[in-house]
């Protein structure tokens, strides 16, 4: 296959840019996580865990997006100005990634190579409360996991630590168990 080089050349000016639409995406990835989390957890404690895991609906969870997860969990108590506060930043992502063509400053910075670091501000502004909202999720999330399991998040994740990944079937299930196993203890409230 031929290389399709359509004369855009690699430009300094835009790598501050880019980290901050990389950031965006690892913030936005990292809420969605913790909503699937929270609700997964939700219904296992309201419906048992065969009926969450047995029936295939943490696939079907997991295929969500945000805003689809939002209403779920609003659901389940969700309420302002969380839940408003959730909506927000997935709206504002949203039109970042989805329309970023369409705002001036960044066709200005793309065309006059001008306010580059207010649209850099900006993003990262959105990333900071995309880690905010996460944190005044965590507590419950921390707390459902404990009620479900009967252990502490860290216990949870040193029993995770010592299933052996060989053992299970399917590449998504054997990814996923790899993934939660690197997870620093740092990062699991009551660190190991």
């Amino acid at each position: 296959m031929e290389d399709l080089d359509q004369g855009v050349a690699y430009d300094e000016l835009f790598e501050p840019l880019a980290l901050a639409l990389g950031h965006l995406v690892l913030g936005a990835a990292f809420l969605e996580k913790a909503m699937l989390t929270d609700l997964i957890q939700k219904r296992v404690i309201r419906d048992g865990a065969e009926e969450v895991f047995g029936q295939g609906l943490v696939t079907e969870l997991a295929r969500l997006p945000a805003g689809a997860l939002l209403m779920r969990l609003r659901g389940f108590g969700y309420e302002e100005p969380l839940a408003g506060q959730i909506a927000a930043v997935i709206q504002e992502r949203n039109h970042f990634i989805h329309h970023l063509y369409e705002y001036p400053d960044f066709m200005r910075a793309l065309v006059r190579r001008e306010g580059v670091e207010e649209i850099v501000a900006r993003i990262e502004a959105l990333v900071s409360r995309f880690y905010g909202v996460v944190g005044e999720i965590e507590p419950e999330v921390t707390a459902g996991m404990h009620k479900m399991f009967g252990l502490p998040p860290a216990e949870v994740l040193n029993l995770i630590r010592q299933i052996d990944p060989s053992e299970l079937e399917g590449s998504e299930a054997r990814r996923q168990l790899e993934a939660l196993q690197e997870v620093p203890d740092d990062m699991v409230s009551g660190g190991a």
